[in-house]
């Protein structure tokens, strides 16, 4: 039997379940439809929903700014615009939710 490679590990988490919850339930609302604290969903559905959400839903976008290796980028003012958007949706920081 032939060993099992590892996929290579992202630098960044780019999701955070809890942390993205209010998003990827505006999102499930938006594009499927679907309230989440209403629906049950098996984790299969709710994951191929997931994954079907388009590029333009906010979490898929918040993933794609979090996902972004600015060290690729050769620009210095590009970088930096860059920089300020993955700072604005980083996942180390905490948001109080029960401020709403």
């Amino acid at each position: 039997k032939t060993p099992r490679r590892a996929l290579p590990m992202a630098k960044e988490r780019i999701l955070d379940w809890k942390e993205d919850s209010p998003a990827i339930w505006a999102d499930f609302r938006i594009y499927a439809g679907i309230d989440l604290d209403q629906e049950k969903l098996h984790w299969w559905e709710f994951m191929a929903l997931f994954r079907s959400l388009p590029p333009d839903a906010l979490i898929q976008k918040r993933m794609e700014i979090r996902s972004i290796d600015l060290s690729k980028i050769k620009s210095p003012e590009t970088r930096e615009d860059y920089r300020i958007r993955k700072l604005a949706v980083a996942l180390d920081w905490q948001e109080d939710y029960d401020d709403f």
